[in-house]
């Protein structure tokens, strides 16, 4: 019979011409060109030009047209593999008919008896009326012996690959449709089954087979589904799977009309059809599973060149990024050394208006000096006459500015004597000191970074660390000899006091009883030591100070800082502090300290680019763990004197005189 050989059909012949005119009338020929002979003849040059052999007269095309023949050619052999895939869906569409056909047998041949099962009644099929027919059968077959152990077998690797089944099936075109026709021919077989009484081993064996191999393709099918050989061997595969049910139902068919007494069924070439078309169904699996390997080649491939491609555009936009980088970084070092340069030329203009300002003070005065009207007792010219009373208010405001600092200094409880026996004191303690404690304030006296910080033209500062006892002699012999000396160079009457040096003993002061004790007596002094050398404060600026907070350390520190901020340019300021972590050991004066410390450092930065230079000199006998954070510059603006000097052979005022004299002097003339 016919039915029992289709699964050897073979797909028609397909004609390559046929389909290539097809083709090119479809997809080449433009709807609107003219049926006259010139239109004529130029499709007819085109399509020669286009199905000519490359060998032949090729040298005579123009570019332009060898390139559209190659366009052409390409995508010629792209359509030839659509072609085949499409007529390949022909061929399973003619099976799914031929399928359902004897679906509609069966039930035609069992109609008015227990054998039918009503599946072609319904229009779609689903995976789930499968499973709920897998249940059925189960059912009637539970009394049944023999026959249980294996359908379960069977129906369990269904359901465990029932996902797989519908992946697979989505390869497909028309997906339900098609899909729809396999589930409708899955009830029938286990409809017929059931109420047959009869699965055969063969096709127990078949249909617990057919979802394993199916199962191997769907891991494929997600990643490629554009892939034509992929598409074509699902097809195959799917096309094999039919033949395969079909055959089934056959089966059952013939089966049924022996039930009936109407027809008698060769088992024998039953069973070798059944046997190749489950051979051909693992054909089609293996060949799937090869395709699918082929794409899986071509999609690692593909990614590595897409990575290699990635990977050089990122080092390209990574080498463009990073000249960018440099060339802000080289254009930053630039503006920013030309405005050094600027800034330097700037101050140095600045210094030297002030100190010409300053030279024509001293020749005004000598030239007034030689006038009869300058009063030769206190140095003043004098002015025309004045009505009386406009004399006496002028001679009242003197006496309140000088009255006012006098009040003002009376209240700090500043003595200035007492910073002049602090330095005399000082400077004698070097000669009762052993030499090795000299050695230590000489090796001081011969750092490169204390020269530096004398003749720095801006605001600096230094700390001392000489990392020696406890005695503070060596360290305080240093601060007052180098105060002594800026002081004696300040009072040259041949020049203008523009230097202005602020000296405090902080170990010096360390006593409960003591009246200068803590750290806002010391801030105390210096605002008056800076009242006392410079004169020309205002009257507003000295009632500021009195309504200030004279015991809260934040408001001293505030007043310095505006103090500092109006000396003018040319002014140069000298904080000597000695000692000053001794603060560092006393916890109830720590905290004060370093907020002083910090707001020293404060001044220093904003007088680098305001006012005045401002220059902090601070000493420890030891080594500071606490304030030497706060130096600006660790590497440049702290010493840190070894534990053991080398000798030096004791102090000299020759070795001062050679080194730090030398340096103080230049401050006249910078």
């Amino acid at each position: 019979m016919s039915d029992e050989t289709f699964c050897r059909d073979k797909p028609p012949t397909r004609h390559r011409l046929g389909g290539i005119a097809d083709l090119y009338i479809r997809k080449r020929l433009k709807r609107d060109s003219h049926p006259g002979f010139e239109a004529m003849r130029e499709n007819e040059e085109t399509r020669n030009e286009l199905l000519r052999p490359p060998g032949l007269g090729d040298t005579s095309l123009s570019p332009i047209k060898k390139a559209n023949v190659e366009d052409a050619n390409n995508e010629l052999e792209s359509d030839d593999e659509d072609d085949a895939v499409q007529e390949l869906y022909i061929d399973i569409e003619q099976q799914r008919k031929r399928f359902s056909e004897a679906m509609e047998a069966y039930e035609r041949t069992t109609t008015g008896s227990t054998f039918k099962t009503d599946v072609t009644t319904k229009p779609v099929h689903t995976w789930e009326e499968v499973l709920e027919e897998v249940n059925k059968a189960s059912d009637r077959y539970n009394d049944v012996s023999g026959f249980w152990g294996k359908i379960r077998k069977g129906l369990r690797r269904f359901g465990k690959n029932n996902k797989a089944f519908e992946a697979w099936a989505s390869l497909l075109p028309s997906q339900s449709h098609y899909f729809s026709v396999l589930c409708g021919g899955m009830k029938l077989i286990f409809g017929a089954a059931a109420r047959l009484h009869d699965l055969r081993s063969d096709i127990s064996d078949a249909l617990a087979e057919i979802p394993t191999l199916i199962a191997s393709t769907h891991k494929a099918l997600g990643i490629f589904r554009t892939s034509n050989d992929l598409r074509r061997c699902s097809a195959a595969l799917y096309s094999a799977t039919i033949a395969a049910l079909h055959l089934i139902v056959v089966w059952y068919k013939e089966k049924a009309l022996k039930k009936l007494r109407r027809s008698i069924f060769k088992q024998d070439a039953y069973e070798r059809q059944l046997s190749d078309c489950l051979k051909n169904i693992r054909e089609e699996s293996k060949r799937f599973e090869q395709a699918a390997q082929l794409c899986s080649y071509e999609a690692i491939m593909n990614t590595k060149q897409l990575i290699i491609d990635q990977g050089d555009e990122s080092r390209k936009h990574q080498e463009i990024i990073l000249g960018y980088f440099d060339q802000s970084r080289n254009e930053f070092f630039d503006f920013r050394s030309n405005f050094m340069l600027a800034a330097g030329s700037v101050n140095r203009e600045v210094r030297s208006i002030g100190n010409e300002v300053s030279q024509l003070r001293r020749v005004l005065a000598g030239f007034l000096s030689s006038n009869s009207r300058m009063d030769f007792r206190s140095q003043d010219v004098r002015g025309p006459m004045l009505p009386l009373r406009r004399s006496v208010s002028e001679s009242d405001l003197l006496q309140d500015y000088l009255l006012a600092k006098t009040e003002l200094l009376l209240g700090f409880d500043y003595k200035s004597s007492a910073v002049r026996h602090d330095i005399e004191t000082s400077l004698q303690k070097i000669w009762t000191l052993p030499t090795p404690d000299q050695d230590r304030g000489v090796a001081v006296m011969q750092s490169p970074k204390l020269h530096q910080w004398i003749t720095n033209t801006n605001s600096s500062a230094l700390l001392v660390n000489f990392n020696g006892s406890k005695k503070t002699a060596s360290t305080s012999f240093i601060s007052a000899k180098l105060t002594h000396s800026i002081l004696s160079d300040a009072m040259d009457p041949h020049y203008p006091r523009n230097i202005f040096p602020l000296f405090y003993l902080c170990a010096q002061n360390m006593r409960q009883d003591d009246p200068n004790f803590g750290v806002s007596r010391m801030m105390r002094n210096l605002i008056s030591q800076l009242l006392v050398a410079y004169p020309d404060f205002t009257m507003s600026f000295l009632k500021h100070i009195q309504r200030a907070n004279q015991e809260n350390i934040n408001s001293l520190c505030q007043t310095f800082h505006m103090m500092i901020a109006q000396l003018p340019p040319h002014v140069t300021v000298f904080c000597i502090l000695d000692c000053v972590t001794v603060y560092e050991q006393k916890s109830s004066l720590r905290g004060e300290g370093e907020f002083v410390v910090k707001e020293l450092m404060e001044i220093v930065n904003w007088t680098r680019d305001h006012g005045c230079n401002f220059k902090v000199f601070l000493t420890s006998a030891w080594n500071s763990h606490v304030f030497y954070k706060y130096v600006p510059d660790e590497k440049k603006c702290v010493i840190w004197l070894p534990a053991k000097v080398p000798p030096k052979g004791g102090f000299t005022s020759m070795k001062w005189n050679s080194s730090v004299a030398l340096d103080v002097a230049k401050l006249r003339v910078s």
